[in-house]
C-alpha cells in the first residue's frame, strides 16, 4: 500500500471545507440568510412510491420517496416509511436563528453532501487552548433527508496549525443534539434550541479539553498502543461460506464465491495497512512533539490525522467522498473508536 498521507500540513483545510459555500467576509449571517445566500433553501417533499410500470403500477402504502425539485425532474434523496417527518432546511435554520444561537455563535459556512441528501451549517464557537495547541471550535449541524441520518448538532475543536479536527463524528459522544425524523421533530427542535444546545456545547467544550489533558498525561506502553490500533482498525469478520444453489450455473457461483473471498482478503490487508500507517504517524508525532511523546494524546492526534487527511477517491464525481466519510461515514467511526479506547485508558 502506497503512503496515504502526503507532506504534513500542506494545503490543509477543514474536513467539511471542500463541500462548503464560504460566506462573504463582510457581515454576520444568520442560518436562514446563509442558506438562502448559498442556494440551499430548497424545499424537500415526501412523495408516494409505486411499483411496476404503466397501467400495472401498484401503490406502496408504507414507502415514500424524499425528493427535491431539480432541472429537469425530481431528485430522490432517500426512501422512508410512513412515520418519517421531514425537517425542512429553512425550518431548522429558523429555529437556530430564533433561539439566538447564531447571534452567539455566528455562521462560518454551509454546504451539502450527497446531492442535497445531507445539509450542514457550521457555527464558529471561538478559540481555545488545549495542551499548548491553539484550537478553533465549531458547532456542526447536519440535517439528513436520506431516511437514515438524524438531525444532529456536534461540537468539534480543530487544531489551527494542522487542521486536525478532534471530533468523533456526528454519531459519537460529541453530539450536542440528535433528533430522529419522527412526527414531533419540529417541536423537539424548538425546545432543544431554547434550552439544551448552549449549555451542552459548553459542557462538551470543557469535557473534551479535560479528556485531552488526561490523555496528555497518560503514557502508553507498546501493548496498549497496539491494542488501540486493533480497536480502531479491526480485522473484518470472515464471511460465511458461500452456499451453492442447485440448478444455477456452477462456474458463475464459483466466480461469485471467489470474488467474496478476494474482497475479504483485501479488507484484511487494508486494515493491516492502516494500522501500520497509524503507527508511523504516531512515531512522527513522538519525534516532532517530544513534550507529548508516548502519550494517549499523541496517539489520538496520529489516528485523527490518518482519518482526516489520508488520500481517498480522486475519480471524477468522487472527490467529496472523503469529506462525507469524515463527517458521517467510516472515518467518523474510526475517530469514535479511537476516542473511546484512549479515553478509557486515560480515565
Amino acid at each position: 500500500m502506497r503512503p496515504i498521507i502526503g507532506p504534513r500540513f500542506t494545503n490543509r483545510q477543514l474536513p467539511w471545507q471542500s463541500l462548503s459555500h464560504p460566506l462573504p467576509e463582510t457581515g454576520v449571517y444568520g442560518a436562514e440568510q446563509a442558506l438562502h445566500w448559498a442556494g440551499l433553501d430548497y424545499p424537500v417533499f415526501k412523495d408516494p412510491l409505486y411499483a411496476g410500470t404503466g397501467a400495472a403500477q401498484t401503490h406502496l402504502p408504507d414507502r415514500f420517496a424524499v425528493t427535491r425539485d431539480t432541472n429537469p425532474g425530481k431528485q430522490i434523496l432517500g426512501i422512508v416509511g410512513r412515520d418519517y417527518t421531514i425537517l425542512q432546511n429553512m425550518d431548522l435554520a429558523d429555529a437556530l436563528d430564533r433561539s439566538g444561537i447564531t447571534d452567539r455563535f455566528p455562521v462560518h459556512s454551509v454546504g451539502i453532501m450527497r446531492g442535497g441528501a445531507l445539509v450542514f451549517i457550521c457555527l464558529s464557537v471561538g478559540s481555545t487552548e488545549i495542551m499548548g495547541d491553539a484550537y478553533q471550535s465549531y458547532l456542526l449541524i447536519i440535517n439528513g433527508h436520506d431516511g437514515s441520518t438524524a438531525a444532529t448538532i456536534s461540537y468539534t475543536p480543530v487544531a489551527i496549525d494542522c487542521t486536525n479536527a478532534l471530533f468523533r463524528g456526528v454519531k459519537a459522544a460529541t453530539a450536542v443534539l440528535s433528533l430522529t425524523h419522527g412526527k414531533h421533530i419540529n417541536q423537539l427542535l424548538a425546545e432543544a434550541t431554547q434550552q439544551t444546545i448552549p449549555e451542552t456545547a459548553a459542557s462538551l467544550h470543557d469535557g473534551a479539553r479535560n479528556s485531552l489533558r488526561r490523555m496528555a498525561h497518560r503514557t502508553l506502553n507498546a501493548g496498549q498502543v497496539q491494542r488501540v490500533l486493533w480497536d480502531v482498525f479491526p480485522t473484518p469478520p470472515k464471511p460465511a461460506p458461500y452456499k451453492y444453489i442447485q440448478g444455477l450455473d456452477i462456474e458463475v457461483q464459483a466466480t461469485a464465491a471467489g470474488q467474496r473471498e478476494t474482497s475479504y482478503q483485501s479488507a484484511v490487508e487494508r486494515a493491516a495497512a492502516l494500522r501500520r500507517q497509524a503507527d508511523i504517524l504516531y512515531t512522527r508525532f513522538n519525534d516532532t512533539r517530544p513534550f507529548n511523546r508516548g502519550t494517549a494524546y499523541a496517539l489520538y492526534q496520529a489516528l485523527t490525522e490518518l482519518a482526516l487527511h489520508r488520500e481517498g477517491p480522486s475519480a471524477k464525481g468522487k472527490e467529496d467522498q472523503v469529506a462525507v466519510s469524515v463527517m458521517v461515514g467510516s472515518r467518523a467511526a474510526e475517530m469514535g473508536r479511537a476516542w473511546k479506547a484512549l479515553e478509557q485508558i486515560a480515565a
